[in-house]
């Protein structure tokens, strides 16, 4: 059996080479270069039916003339001139829901095509390259170094299974391509390099960003409790926070890090958590005695849905950074050292009335105290005991108290013809406002301690 298949097999063989010995030896045509002329082997392809090359059986190749029709480039002929089209290409073995493929491609025209991975749908961009830059690209890709590589018989280098790169030089008479994956010789890693940079100056990529982004939460309260509160972030890291339980209502405004802003960008453009608020529907079933909701808005499109309960991943770990950043910024700064705190009111009065006051409070203890209805604005002074002024420094360098002097505007509105004002003064900022007749419980604590210690150590003589 073994024979009989291997007879079967030599029979076609045997017969070609049969069929070629007997030949009239008409594709041999042109032994010399008088039988053949340029103009018969370009007629032909430049070489016969068995591949013999007559570009290099006649010496064509390097003779000054630049003989286009050669199966192989001919050095007398610029690839330069002759360059129409260069593309590199990346892909492999990826998931449907994924993007790996990509490619670079660089036209005669100066037209740069560039197909990032990681993208879906798939994108396209194109941009036109200068001329400068075009003329020193092409002489890149063009390269004698390069060429050869791509237009050997073999591959450049072993190739790896699962990804592929592949690069493709198109002339106006000839193509050379290879796979190139990994391959780290200098005129390969040259076109990476180059391709590189021109979409660093053409086509940089844009990192994902958005506009702005909220989530707000809220229920049924009582009418003393605050049960509502927010976080709101802008794309150029400007953070502002309303934290529940907080009856003074303050919103804290900050900068973030950019480490935070980066963090930000890449939980608020992914595809998932957009896909959540893009629907119709809530995520999930919400209950109806509280809520809350994420809005997100990205090149002036808007991604908005509640999102109560809601335990989708997604929605979790954007859930889990808000509260992040509101405990890092929504924290006003505290006094690194009590310096003065001072509580002062004033009137429309006549000339000989005195309408001014002020109850002022010195880390050190000193007491001063300025009443009103004292013509000759007397100061009293006192040394208040360190327990007391231990104690009167804890109410009046509260977080919450800090907060409402810290608003651009007073916390409730005020008369016009009597001020109350306190300052806070630490050695780094002092905080200020206007507290007329506001009763938040804050500032009607720091105005009860100050009150009482002007009472204890500067009691009005009978």
């Amino acid at each position: 059996m073994l024979r009989l298949n291997s007879m079967k097999w030599m029979a076609p063989a045997l017969g070609l080479a049969l069929l070629f010995a007997c030949g009239d030896g008409s594709d041999d045509a042109g032994a010399t270069g008088d039988e053949l002329s340029k103009e018969d082997a370009a007629r032909l392809g430049g070489k016969n039916d068995l591949g013999k090359d007559y570009c290099e059986a006649f010496g064509w190749y390097g003779d000054q003339i630049c003989d286009t029709f050669c199966p192989s480039p001919d050095p007398d002929c610029s690839l330069v001139s002759e360059f129409q089209s260069f593309k590199l290409s990346v892909g492999g073995f990826c998931p449907e829901d994924v993007d790996c493929s990509s490619f670079y491609e660089l036209s005669a025209d100066g037209t740069l095509r560039i197909d990032r991975a990681n993208e879906l749908p798939s994108q396209v961009y194109e941009v036109k390259i200068d001329a400068v830059d075009l003329e020193g690209a092409v002489n890149v890709l063009t390269s004698d170094d390069l060429v050869a590589l791509l237009g050997a018989d073999e591959e450049p280098c072993v190739q790896p299974q699962g990804v592929t790169e592949f690069m493709v030089l198109e002339t106006t008479h000839w193509r050379f391509s290879n796979p190139t994956t990994f391959c780290d010789q200098k005129a390969i890693t040259s076109v990476r390099d180059l391709f590189g940079h021109l979409e660093a100056a053409y086509l940089p990529a844009t990192e994902a960003s958005f506009d702005t982004f909220r989530i707000s939460s809220g229920g049924f309260c009582p009418p003393e409790v605050d049960c509502s509160a927010f976080v709101e972030l802008d794309g150029d890291g400007s953070i502002r926070i309303n934290l529940p339980d907080d009856n003074t209502h303050a919103t804290y405004e900050a900068t973030v890090s950019e480490e935070d802003l980066a963090t930000a960008r890449t939980l608020l453009t992914d595809e998932a958590f957009l896909g959540l608020l893009a629907l119709e529907e809530p995520p999930c079933s919400a209950p109806t005695d509280v809520h809350e909701s994420m809005k997100v808005v990205i090149d002036g499109e808007e991604f908005a849905n509640s999102t109560t309960f809601c335990g989708d991943a997604p929605l979790e770990a954007v859930r889990a950074f808000a509260q992040t950043l509101a405990d890092r910024y929504a924290t006003p700064p505290a006094p690194a050292e009590f310096v003065r705190f001072r509580i002062s009111t004033n009137g429309f009065c006549p000339p000989d009335a005195d309408c001014n006051g002020f109850i002022e409070l010195h880390a050190d203890g000193t007491l001063n105290v300025d009443r009103t209805g004292e013509p000759g604005g007397a100061v009293h002074s006192a040394q208040v005991s360190e327990s007391d002024v231990l104690a009167a420094v804890d109410v009046l360098t509260a977080d919450a108290l800090i907060a409402l002097l810290t608003v651009d505007e007073p916390p409730c509105e005020a008369p016009t013809d009597i001020f109350e004002s306190m300052t806070l003064e630490s050695p780094e900022k002092t905080w200020s406002n206007s507290t007329t007749f506001c009763d938040d419980a804050p500032l009607v604590a720091a105005r009860q301690v100050m009150r009482d210690l002007s009472e204890a150590y500067l009691p009005l003589e009978d």
